[in-house]
């Protein structure tokens, strides 16, 4: 009975405080821009390695 209410308190904390993290970030896509295929195009061989931030 104690693990279950442990685990289920600790659940609920951690769904809020995930919450909170969320609510907190900044959304800056009002500016993001497209970019041209030409600054995409990967070479043959070369690894295709993405950076979102």
């Amino acid at each position: 009975m104690k693990m279950t209410k442990l685990v289920s308190m600790s659940t609920i904390a951690a769904t809020f405080l995930s919450g909170l993290v969320l609510a907190a970030s900044p959304v800056q896509a009002a500016s993001w821009t497209a970019r041209k295929p030409s600054e995409i195009q990967v070479a043959k061989g070369q690894k295709k390695v993405y950076t979102i931030q």
